[in-house]
C-alpha cells in the first residue's frame, strides 16, 4: 500500500478546518460534520469533490488525536468492483458525453447491447456509488444552483480573521503594488497589512507572522488569494488554524473585504497614482496603510456593527486573546523541512539546481530546512543550522584549491624504546648546564 502523499493530507486537513471553524461558530460537532460533508471541497491540484460523513469524523478524529501527523495515515484498501470492466467503460463514455444521463438508462442501454443479461440484476445504487467514487456526476441539475450561499459572521474577535489582496499602484511611474489586508471577521477590525510587489505565498506568511506576533492565535483563517497555497497550510497545521479556502462566486462569504478594499480606495489609494510625494518603496507604503488602518479606519463607526467602531468593538469583547508559548515556536511554525542525500562533491539537489553544504556530510542524507517566509536554506551543521547557498560553478572552475595545512611540531618530540636504549648505552658527556661530567 502506498504511503499518502503531502497533497490528499493538505486536503484533509482543509476539509476538517471547515469543521472546527463551524465548531468555533457554535454548532456542535454533528452538526458540523453534517454541513461540511454536504459541500463541494477543493484540494491541491484535485478537482471539486464531495466527502463522506464517516470519512470527515475519521478525519476529525485523527487530528484532535496526532494533529497533521495523524491526517497522513495511510488509505484503507478498497474491494474490487462487483461491476464488470465493459460497464465500467459504458458507464465513464456514457457520463462523458451526456453527464445529466440517468443510472437507469444506463444500465437499459447496457441491457440492448448485450453487455449485460437481461435475467441479470444491478442495483443503481452500486452504479451511482462507482460514479462517485470515479468522480462522474450524478446530478441532473447544476450543483452550483443546488449549493446555499448565505453571508455568515463570527461573534467574538480572533475566532476568524479574513485575508484579502488588493492591487493598486503608487508612486509618480505608477508602480505596481500589492497589499495583503487581514480583518478581523466579527469587529471588522484591521488587524494589519503587508505590502509588495506581487501576490505571493511569502508575502501572505510575511503577513501571518506579523499579526500572530502582534495579536495572537485565530481560530480559523478565511483567505481569498491567488496563489499556491500549501505553504500557507503546513504554517497554519502547526499553528493548530484552522484554514478556510474561498471559492468562486461566493460574494456573501468575503463581503466584508470587498467592501473594505472600495473603502481603501475612495480614502486612500486613489491618490497615490502618478503622485511623486508618495514613496513607492514597498516598506513606506506598508507604514502609511498601516497608519491609515490604525489612526482612522479603525475609529470610524462602522454600520456593519451598529455604528461602533471596530476598535471600540475589538477591544469590548471578552474573550482573551490566545497568545503563543514562545516567540521562537512562532518562527519555528514558518520552516518547513526535507531530506536530501549529498552527493560525492558534498552538493545536495534542490529543485534542479547544486546547493553546497558544509563539509563533512558527503554520500549521507541531511535534513534541509526552508524559511517559508524568507525562502532561505540551511542545514543541520554541529548542533546549529548553517545557512547554504547554490554552487558557483564558475567560480568553483577557476577557484585554486590549496593543500591542507600541514601540521604544526609538538614542543616535545615522541619518545621511542630505540631513543632510550641509545640514551642508556651513549650516555651524554656534559650535563644539561654544559659542564663536564666527571663520573662518566
Amino acid at each position: 500500500m502506498m504511503p499518502l502523499d503531502e497533497g490528499a493530507a493538505l486536503t484533509r486537513y482543509l476539509v476538517v478546518s471547515q469543521v472546527c471553524a463551524a465548531i468555533a461558530a457554535g454548532m456542535s460537532k454533528t452538526q458540523a460534520v453534517e454541513a461540511v460533508a454536504g459541500r463541494l471541497h477543493l484540494g491541491h491540484g484535485a478537482k471539486p469533490q464531495r466527502y463522506g460523513v464517516r470519512s470527515i469524523w475519521r478525519w476529525l478524529s485523527q487530528w484532535e488525536t496526532d494533529g497533521f501527523e495523524g491526517l497522513r495515515s495511510e488509505p484503507r484498501q478498497r474491494r474490487g468492483s462487483s461491476l464488470s470492466s465493459t460497464f465500467l467503460s459504458l458507464l465513464q463514455e456514457q457520463k462523458l458525453i451526456d453527464p445529466k444521463i440517468s443510472i437507469p438508462e444506463v444500465i437499459r442501454l447496457a441491457r440492448a447491447e448485450g453487455l449485460i443479461a437481461e435475467d441479470e440484476s444491478i442495483d443503481r445504487t452500486t452504479v451511482w456509488r462507482e460514479c462517485r467514487r470515479l468522480g462522474l456526476p450524478t446530478r441532473r441539475r447544476d450543483p452550483s444552483k443546488r449549493s446555499r450561499q448565505r453571508p455568515w459572521r463570527f461573534p467574538h474577535r480572533m475566532q476568524c480573521v479574513l485575508a484579502d489582496g488588493k492591487h493598486f499602484k503608487a508612486g509618480a511611474h505608477c508602480a505596481k503594488r500589492v497589499a495583503v489586508i487581514f480583518q478581523d471577521n466579527a469587529t471588522r477590525f484591521v488587524l494589519g497589512a503587508v505590502v509588495g510587489a506581487s501576490e505571493s505565498a511569502a508575502l501572505a506568511l510575511r503577513g501571518l507572522h506579523k499579526i500572530i506576533s502582534r495579536w495572537g492565535l485565530m481560530s480559523c483563517l478565511y483567505v481569498d488569494l491567488g496563489f499556491d497555497t500549501k505553504d500557507l497550510a503546513r504554517a497554519t497545521a502547526t499553528l493548530g488554524i484552522s484554514l478556510i479556502l474561498g471559492t468562486r462566486r461566493y460574494p456573501e462569504a468575503r463581503g466584508s473585504l470587498e467592501r473594505f478594499n472600495r473603502t481603501l480606495g475612495e480614502q486612500l489609494l486613489c491618490g497615490w497614482p502618478a503622485n511623486p510625494a508618495v514613496d513607492p518603496e514597498l516598506l513606506a507604503l506598508e507604514r502609511r496603510l498601516e497608519h491609515w488602518t490604525s489612526e482612522l479606519y479603525n475609529h470610524t463607526p462602522h454600520e456593519g456593527i451598529d455604528l461602533d467602531t471596530p476598535a471600540d468593538r475589538f477591544h469590548s469583547d471578552l474573550r482573551s486573546l490566545v497568545l503563543p508559548e514562545s516567540q521562537a515556536k512562532i518562527d519555528e511554525a514558518f520552516v518547513t523541512s526535507f531530506s536530501r542525500r549529498v552527493k560525492s562533491h558534498n552538493c545536495v539537489s534542490i529543485g534542479g539546481d547544486l546547493w553546497e553544504v558544509p563539509l563533512g556530510h558527503r554520500d549521507g542524507k541531511i535534513q534541509v530546512f526552508r524559511n517559508m517566509i524568507a525562502g532561505e536554506l540551511s542545514v543541520l551543521h554541529k548542533g546549529k543550522r548553517a545557512p547554504i547557498k547554490p554552487a558557483d560553478l564558475r567560480a568553483n572552475a577557476y577557484e585554486r584549491r590549496s593543500a591542507p595545512a600541514p601540521a604544526k611540531p609538538n614542543a616535545q618530540p615522541p619518545r621511542r624504546a630505540a631513543d632510550a636504549i641509545w640514551e642508556r648505552d651513549h650516555p651524554t658527556l656534559v650535563d644539561d648546564d654544559g659542564n663536564y661530567d666527571e663520573d662518566i
